[in-house]
């Protein structure tokens, strides 16, 4: 019996219907976990929501496993990639410290609002997939590095115009907001309303004190 000649998108040729097709399948198996968990991500349920193949399945991501793995670094990354970009283009508008010390406690409240719990879920959801999971911890921390250095960058242009502390290492300031950005996670557990906005005080006071921007 002749073998099965599989269509250019699913062979992965050149165009817009291969890309179309994959990124479908990580959408929809992303979709999945937000709804069910890693587990809850079935073979049959992707190909019935994405109207792909199994063949597809297959070619670009070799079985069902390393598909949740494409899903879960699109939930690590995809709200993350959005602050990192609307921080840099506007910090490279601010002109004086005023405006900086406006921007940057909008822009820290805005990171940790109620509407931004489940990117946070999200987040720490794939985190805990990859810990036992070489592959995917690399590629997670490739993509943390290099959102990193680009907040890092935004802090150092600030830092050449003189407009936060001279002093500070950008790269360091960086890392532990994020990290405290990232740590709400504990008091959204608690689930103490109170608790939630004097921890939201008190992490903007002390990146805005690490910036040297205290009132």
């Amino acid at each position: 019996m002749a073998a099965r000649r599989s269509s250019a998108s699913e062979e992965g040729a050149p165009g817009v219907e291969t890309q179309s097709t994959r990124a479908r399948l990580v959408s929809v198996a992303a979709s999945l976990i937000d709804e069910h968990g890693e587990w809850g991500v079935k073979l049959d349920d992707v190909l019935a929501v994405s109207g792909a193949s199994a063949s597809s399945v297959y070619h670009f991501f070799g079985n069902l496993r390393g598909l949740v793995d494409e899903a879960q670094v699109q939930r690590f990354t995809e709200a993350r990639f959005f602050d990192v970009l609307h921080f840099r283009d506007a910090v490279a508008e601010v002109q004086t410290r005023e405006e900086l010390r406006v921007l940057v406690d909008t822009y820290l409240r805005g990171m940790i609002a109620a509407s931004r719990v489940p990117g946070r879920a999200r987040r720490l959801s794939a985190l805990a997939s990859s810990q036992h999971n070489p592959a995917m911890r690399s590629r997670l921390a490739a993509l943390e590095t290099e959102s990193l250095d680009d907040v890092a960058a935004g802090l150092a242009d600030l830092q050449s115009r003189g407009l936060v502390d001279a002093s500070i290492d950008p790269r360091t300031v960086a890392a532990v907001a994020s990290g405290l950005l990232f740590s709400r996670s504990l008091p959204e557990l608690i689930g103490d309303d109170d608790l939630q906005r004097a921890w939201d005080d008190r992490v903007v006071a002390l990146i805005t004190a690490e910036l040297g921007l205290q009132a």
